[in-house]
């Protein structure tokens, strides 16, 4: 069991550590076509209809997939002036209490999942003039979320780990 489940926190680690290594070139590419945009419309006088869509969804993208590295990495949102001083196992006790809003983020990521599929079979497009595919963006959100997920069940495993054994799983 407990080999089992060192797996399953390694492979959720595994594959956070791989998105968020992989999302932090997204911050190039929103540069990139700003300063496309940015040169096309100031020096040529021709801004593309695309450009400020497509950042906006690479940066969406990114910033929500990153969502898991960043708790994998713990740099969630904390009230560190009292947490930093806790002990250990009275941190994991407090993180293992507020898993529970972990399950917000699983029922999110069900109901966008059917959201994407209507989505995708309906052929939902954008409101601006280039129109893109809406689907991409709300499947993003809803890899997000079960990575996020993920993340929080492998962080769990850890705590509840550091509570009973005094110990850390790995």
């Amino acid at each position: 069991m407990i080999k089992w489940l060192k797996r399953y926190v390694g492979a959720v680690d595994w594959v956070n550590r791989q998105i968020g290594n992989a999302v932090k070139w997204f911050t190039i590419a929103v540069v990139s076509i700003l300063l496309f945009e940015a040169t096309s419309r100031y020096a040529f006088n021709r801004p593309p209809t695309w450009t400020l869509d497509l950042a906006m969804f690479i940066f969406l993208g990114g910033s929500l997939l990153g969502g898991g590295f960043s708790l994998l990495r713990e740099r969630h949102v904390r009230m560190d002036a009292l947490y930093v001083r806790w002990s250990p196992r009275k941190r994991a006790i407090m993180d293992i209490a507020t898993f529970v809003l972990f399950v917000s983020v699983l029922i999110m990521a069900w109901n966008c999942s059917q959201h994407t599929f209507l989505s995708f079979i309906e052929g939902e497009r954008g409101r601006t003039i280039w129109r893109p595919p809406i689907w991409p963006i709300e499947a993003s959100i809803t890899v997000a979320a079960f990575l996020l997920f993920f993340q929080a069940t492998g962080n769990l495993i850890r705590d509840v780990f550091i509570v009973f054994r005094g110990e850390p799983l790995e």
